[in-house]
């Protein structure tokens, strides 16, 4: 029985940590109209501090935004190694970064 128990276990250790080394490092590209993946372009360093320029630069909020518009596109840029923000709304990792363009009707 306890044989059992851990060979069971094992197996779940191998399985849980292989499907979490699985992460995707493409860019994806949303339409939101649509509500599917319309485009995944590779994610280089470049961008990935781009990113965390932007991410720095953040001073304040702006609270007149609809956070989800019914048209547009979202860029989901996903953050590996992940980028601490720290400012006075915000201190914590950040392991992605969703970029929202509404499109005017």
């Amino acid at each position: 029985m306890i044989k059992k128990v851990l060979i069971s276990f094992c197996i779940f250790i191998l399985y849980t940590t292989n499907a979490m080394a699985q992460t995707n490092h493409q860019i994806q590209i949303i339409d939101i109209k649509k509500g599917k993946v319309i485009k995944n372009v590779q994610k280089s360093p470049d961008l990935q501090q781009e990113v965390e320029k932007f991410l720095e630069g953040i001073t304040g909020v702006y609270v007149k935004l609809n956070p989800y518009p019914n048209n547009g596109f979202v860029i989901k840029i996903p953050l590996e190694p992940n980028v601490t923000v720290k400012n006075q709304w915000f201190n914590d990792l950040v392991d992605e970064v969703m970029i929202i363009f509404p499109v005017q009707e």
